[in-house]
């Protein structure tokens, strides 16, 4: 019972911090906070205790499984050769079915962003935005762009529920874009669920719709936190009807493919320059917080992990997290 009255106090803070950090108090939307919320719990509700939308999902995130399998053939063919270490201590050419992150996760970003190339080509995504922007303007009160995000994000990394929205990006507001971004960032990508569920077999196959409902609440979740931290003031493109006609930019379903492809690569190199340079940045502070903490007490180990272990307890414990996880 105290784990569960944890949580609630946790909701109440986390709504509570959300408002105090509000550009525009007057202007959310009380609708749009209540139905996120409720929606939240629907989606607990359907997805854990009713059969038939249990497997559906599950049947969405295998087919999220199967996008990265058919994402590997193409980078198997490519970095075929290159030897990958085993967990028994030895090594296998990568196409065996290797991981190396540069290779697999880019590979899924250039899949992807072909795909919905194509799919924008044939006006097929255009039509599931208008789609969602009817349903979710009638639920919640938001638009088609954000909510298609926000979906997407449900299933498939936060560079590829971009890219999902990629023509209505340039005119989106500055909600919307925060609303896209936290919803990337409340959710858990596809192949992240995998690698998750993969960590321990058995343990995986009763994780599996558990981990699709956590990423499934989060993406109502996340549009209501967003939603009262920046309230809608401006004129949304995609809210209940399209405005914004997106024509293909391709001559033809090959010319699609090729510049999704091309596309994807670089926003690919993109996501490998990122990491890069903020893994060695911490690792530079990590270095100078280490010195600086032996000054002191040459037993202490100082470090940002540290820190920002200590900074966010509360969250953690708020977020119900059993105690001797939190720190």
């Amino acid at each position: 019972t105290m784990q569960r009255f944890q949580g609630l106090f946790g909701i109440v803070l986390i709504l509570g911090l959300a408002l105090l950090f509000s550009n525009n108090r007057r202007r959310i939307n009380g609708r749009l906070v209540l139905s996120g919320l409720l929606l939240q719990l629907m989606i607990a509700v359907l997805v854990l205790k009713v059969g038939p939308v249990t497997r559906f999902f599950q049947f969405l995130g295998r087919g999220m499984e199967r996008l990265e399998h058919f994402a590997f053939q193409g980078a198997s063919f490519v970095f075929e050769g290159i030897a990958v270490p085993t967990t028994g201590g030895g090594a296998k050419d990568y196409a065996m079915g290797g991981f190396v992150f540069a290779f697999n996760v880019t590979a899924t970003i250039i899949l992807v962003c072909a795909l919905v190339a194509l799919l924008y080509h044939l006006g097929v995504m255009q039509r599931i935005v208008a789609v969602i922007a009817k349903a979710m303007n009638f639920i919640m009160r938001v638009s088609g762009a954000e909510a298609l995000s926000n979906v997407a994000s449900a299933f498939v990394g936060q560079i590829e529920a971009q890219i999902m929205i990629q023509p209505y990006l340039p005119g989106m507001t500055k909600s919307e874009l925060l609303a896209s971004m936290s919803g990337s960032l409340a959710c858990i990508a596809g192949g992240i669920l995998i690698v998750y569920v993969n960590m321990g077999a058995q343990a995986g196959i009763e994780l599996a719709p558990k981990l699709i409902t956590a990423s499934l609440m989060a993406a109502p979740g996340a549009l209501v936190i967003s939603k009262i931290v920046w309230p809608e003031t401006e004129q949304s493109q995609t809210l209940g009807t399209v405005k914004l006609k997106v024509t293909s930019r391709y001559t033809n379903l090959l010319d699609a493919i090729t510049h999704g492809a091309g596309e994807g690569f670089k926003i690919a190199m993109n996501v490998i320059a990122m990491l890069i340079g903020f893994i060695a940045m911490i690792a530079l502070v990590d270095y100078l917080l280490l010195k600086s903490g032996h000054l002191f007490n040459p037993s202490f180990d100082l470090s940002l992990n540290w820190i920002f272990g200590k900074i966010f307890y509360p969250f953690a414990w708020s977020m119900g997290v059993p105690s001797g996880d939190i720190g």
